[in-house]
């Protein structure tokens, strides 16, 4: 699922999540158990925006195949990610080919590990090119990827890398396919997380990270990171309990009718 929202006019269009409601307006998902016959409550949080920059800029950066991009981010909320925002544009994707998004993990040094395959992908979404917005360079739009949830926890190092097969070559049709909202010289005061990478033909680099001509030391995406957060082991405990209770004492009434 993608969403759009931001400039353009464009609304979020509304995030379709089946759960089950529960008791004290709890968003809850019930597990039947065969072994006793009865339900137990998942209590689970609205996800929340635990990292963030914005650009205080129009500056951009592309985001092609001889230029993958990526930003650095330190997780601080344990529990499970689900969703990325990336403020982006499409200039002259005329190839209309799609646009990849995975979340992978860094290395030692928090520089993002290289394959794009394998378990170092925590989460990956590729959109076709027709939902992205179209941009002239200096106005963008968020479009959220909706990556499969997966566990995040407090202070660990990951990072956002977006990356497509258009605009391989320099002067063809394609040559600028997507654009990333950046911010080249920290003037907002940069995000202290992270950082932003480059690798590729254009970034003079085969590698993640500084290639000979290009730095992007003080250089940051715009990005926000959504996280549902794993409840206090007290809060889950009173309100399991409570919905526990409430459900005995549902049983207990039906059989006293």
């Amino acid at each position: 699922m993608f969403r759009l929202g931001g400039l353009f006019g464009i609304h979020s269009a509304p995030r379709i999540v089946f759960r089950a409601s529960c008791v004290f307006g709890l968003r809850c998902v019930f597990v039947h158990c065969a072994l006793v016959g009865s339900a137990i409550c998942h209590i689970q949080a609205t996800p929340i925006i635990d990292q963030a920059y914005t650009a205080a800029t129009t500056g951009n950066t592309i985001i092609a195949a001889r230029f993958n991009t990526a930003q650095t981010f330190t997780v601080g909320l344990t529990g499970l990610l689900t969703s990325v925002d990336v403020l982006i544009g499409q200039i002259n994707n005329a190839s209309g080919l799609p646009l990849t998004l995975d979340i992978r993990a860094t290395t030692v040094g928090e520089v993002p590990t290289e394959s794009d395959t394998g378990l170092n992908i925590l989460g990956s979404l590729t959109l076709p090119a027709a939902v992205i917005p179209t941009s002239n360079g200096t106005n963008f739009a968020w479009v959220t990827f909706d990556v499969p949830d997966f566990g995040v926890v407090a202070g660990q190092v990951l990072a956002i890398t977006m990356r497509t097969a258009a605009g391989a070559h320099l002067g063809d049709g394609d040559d600028i396919p997507f654009v990333w909202n950046a911010d080249t010289g920290g003037s907002s005061g940069r995000y202290g997380g992270g950082r932003a990478f480059a690798r590729g033909v254009s970034a003079a680099a085969s590698t993640w990270g500084e290639g000979a001509t290009f730095s992007l030391a003080n250089t940051d995406y715009s990005f926000r990171t959504f996280v549902e957060p794993v409840p206090e082991p007290s809060s889950f405990w009173m309100f399991t309990l409570g919905g526990l209770a409430t459900l005995g004492w549902s049983s207990y009434r039906r059989r006293s009718d």
